[in-house]
């Protein structure tokens, strides 16, 4: 027969004994209906979706002349068991569809990864003994894990202190004041507030509104001594 199904795990091939009559794949995308004020429904388009299929294969416990193993015959669990260890595994098998003949030549064959999601497992009265068995089954991508380091830096906190400089007001010195008595000279003031009679310039400069003359001063003067 050039038409056929078959599953490949691990270099086994497992071909199923009888042709399905029916089988159906299943193609949608992930939409979202939304409603929007003043515009109504909307559809918002999303990604194509993994493809189902579907078919129901029968698996009779003798040999019939329709079955396409005659020459390597197996039971129904024989087939179940595989499927069962290969589900347990939890490993992706790859489905292939073949049409060789000429009213498929416009049909691809088919082949993808793909996961069992679900066997459906019946036994019909009057064929006791034969098995059938609706599979679902889901394409499979292959993807792989990364590993991300992610570098956290941390931020240094910087406190800031607001310093509050005060200034303290310079306290001028109180001037030092002289009340000029009998007998006193500028050069006699000069050497009792500095030592030395000849800085009695600095008084002189410093009362200019007082003294007109260095050799004139009076009894009762007050005197600034810088």
């Amino acid at each position: 027969m050039n038409y056929g199904f078959f599953f490949d795990y691990e270099n086994d091939t497992i071909r199923l004994p009888v042709n399905p009559e029916k089988f159906s794949m299943k193609i949608q995308q992930d939409n979202e209906k939304k409603e929007v004020v003043g515009i109504g429904a909307i559809n918002l388009i999303g990604n194509v979706q993994l493809q189902e299929l579907e078919f129901e294969a029968e698996f009779p416990c003798q040999p019939q002349s329709y079955i396409t193993t005659k020459n390597q015959f197996k039971g129904p669990y024989f087939y179940i068991n595989k499927f069962k260890t290969i589900m347990k595994e939890k490993k992706p098998l790859r489905f292939v569809l073949t049409r060789n003949y000429s009213e498929a030549k416009n049909l691809d064959n088919i082949s993808m990864l793909v996961t069992i999601e679900k066997m459906d497992i019946d036994e019909k009265a009057l064929e006791e003994g034969d098995l059938y068995i609706n599979f679902s089954l889901l394409e499979y991508k292959k993807y792989e894990s990364k590993t991300v380091n992610i570098v956290i830096k941390k931020k240094e906190h910087v406190i800031k202190k607001d310093i509050t400089t005060v200034t303290r007001p310079v306290s001028k010195p109180t001037p030092r004041t002289y009340t000029v008595v009998s007998g006193d000279s500028l050069w006699a003031i000069a050497r009792k507030f500095y030592g030395n009679g000849s800085q009695y310039p600095k008084i002189f400069n410093a009362n200019r509104d007082k003294i007109k003359e260095p050799s004139l001063i009076y009894p009762g003067q007050v005197f600034t001594i810088p």
